[in-house]
């Protein structure tokens, strides 16, 4: 590959492109929202102004920003459009793990377009077959936003060996061209973001475009670049959290800021108000919304800040910062949507409006704050085990799916199957070779909920050459559980009632 030289560009510099783009992702929002789709104008207009590649490496002609400028982008579409906001954010994040991967990886997607767009979903919905230098790959990827638009997609699969046994979860990398694409996502929110099921059939992934989930967890990337490519040391599930709620920041302050320039020339109904700027209990309003408003900035930005200074210090977050990271990430929506939620009663039933861009941030929003990864109780409770020294042996997160489920999917209640390490003891970092040095927490034999025996779906703790303990990974949630010799089954059409749910393994571990 030939190196591409990127001039320096400034955080604050990718923010004032996004904000000179509002008019016309303003004018292409409502045609996003009725197909079902980002128009391509506006997806064009972002790629023409380098936004998909804040997270490319700059050996690819990307710009290898940060976390929190990653917010800071999204958070600026967002004030224009939330589902464009939202394909941005997951494809930038997605372009990040790809970072972490093997430079030959790397090459086959950025070295051939540096402006390649990754969409993803880590959820293993496939059955895989080992072969001489990798998998033979058939599954479905339900929730793969920006689907529409991506070349790459990086895809959930069961990691098998030789015989069809289950041994690890991975990410597959694997070109769109590959791939077929069902037409799933009717959604009340969120809607522009095209988050519909990928299919493959038979699909070859080589073993460089693979990344193993649980190492990854702990920090143990396959990058050759990690010595001086500090953004890809950053914690993966940290960052895959709290991608998600920068488009909830500009949502939060379009809305703030319409409800106000509004208000001096909006009467209240049935009062003696002209303007709304008049009246007290206005606002309070207003002063309550912003207040929540910048309070979520605040959240973010410490977890951002958490994260970005590890990763240049090349260390590793501890358990309590991660977790704090997650909790953070929670109150951020919630702040948001308790905000818009103000906002609405304060701006008045015209908020519902067709045309009025109030009632499509509130769905947009409230859509994507029900995603699982964000979700705050979730986030608070592993955060207050951390800080009372709890021991986890039983959490509902699992980090199946970095796209949107709708409300009522069993994915956002699925559990996990297997248990990452805990954080390495190392300061700093040195590289590949530090990572697998790092300790493991292998799963504990304390009294708990375990997995009972029998089912070939079982969580099983494997021996690993490289001394670390995995087990075996989830089967796609509210489906049937998928082997090395079967197809996946084919999950409920929308609306029709959500199957059973798979059953939680739980052996001790901690994520966050």
């Amino acid at each position: 590959m030939t190196a591409v030289h990127t001039e320096p560009v400034s955080a604050v510099e990718l923010v004032a492109r996004a904000k000179e783009l509002r008019p016309l992702l303003e004018r292409n929002a409502a045609a996003g929202e009725r197909d079902r789709r980002v128009v391509e104008e506006s997806i064009q207009a972002l790629t023409d102004a380098g936004l998909f590649r804040i997270a490319v490496p700059k050996r690819y002609g990307g710009y290898e920003t940060s976390l929190r400028t990653m917010l800071d982008v999204s958070a600026a579409v967002a004030e224009a459009d939330g589902g464009t906001a939202w394909v941005l954010t997951l494809t930038n994040v997605c372009n990040w793990m790809v970072g972490l991967l093997p430079q030959r990886a790397q090459d086959e997607i950025f070295g051939a377009d540096p402006d390649a767009k990754v969409s993803g979903v880590l959820a293993p919905t496939a059955t895989t077959t080992k072969v001489d230098g990798g998998w033979r790959v058939t599954g479905k990827w339900f929730y793969n936003s920006g689907s529409w638009h991506a070349t790459w997609a990086g895809l959930g699969i069961p990691i098998t060996d030789e015989s069809g046994e289950v041994v690890d979860q991975g990410l597959a990398m694997i070109p769109r061209t590959d791939l077929g694409l069902e037409d799933t996502w009717f959604v009340a929110g969120m809607k522009s973001s095209g988050s519909n099921c990928l299919v493959a059939e038979d699909v070859f992934v080589p073993e460089h475009r693979v990344l193993l989930v649980p190492p990854a967890i702990n920090g143990e990337y396959p990058s050759e670049h990690l010595d001086t490519e500090a953004f890809y040391r950053s914690a993966l599930v940290p960052v895959l959290a709290l991608v998600l709620v920068g488009p909830q920041l500009g949502m939060g302050r379009a809305a703030l800021d319409y409800v106000v320039g509004k208000a001096p020339k909006k009467p209240i109904s049935y009062t003696f108000y002209t303007a709304q700027t008049e009246s007290v209990g206005f606002q309070l309003q207003i002063a309550e919304a912003a207040r929540l408003i910048d309070t979520a900035h605040l959240h973010a930005y410490r977890a951002a800040a958490d994260v970005d200074e590890a990763a240049a210090r090349g260390a590793y977050p501890d358990f309590t910062t991660r977790a704090r990271v997650r909790s953070d990430t929670g109150y951020v929506a919630e702040c948001i949507t308790k905000a818009i939620d103000i906002l609405l009663f304060a701006h008045g039933a015209g908020s519902f409006a067709d045309v009025n861009p109030l009632q499509r941030i509130w769905r947009d929003s409230a859509t994507a704050a029900r995603h699982a990864v964000v979700a705050p109780q979730v986030s608070y409770e592993l955060y207050g085990k951390a800080l009372l020294g709890v021991e986890e042996n039983h959490h509902p997160a699992h980090l199946n799916n970095l796209e949107l489920p709708t409300c009522a999917s069993p994915i956002s209640r699925a559990a996990s199957c297997w248990s990452p390490p805990t954080a390495p003891a190392p300061s700093t970092w040195n590289g590949p070779a530090a990572a697998a040095s790092a300790p493991t927490r292998r799963p504990s034999t304390s009294s708990g909920p375990t997995s009972p025996p029998g089912p070939p779906d079982r969580c099983r703790p494997v021996n690993r050459s490289s001394s670390r303990t995995s087990a075996r990974p989830p089967r796609g949630p509210g489906r049937s559980s998928p082997s090395a010799s079967t197809t996946p089954s084919t999950p409920p059409s929308p609306g029709s009632p959500s199957p059973t749910r798979p059953r939680s393994c739980s052996p001790s571990g901690r994520r966050a």
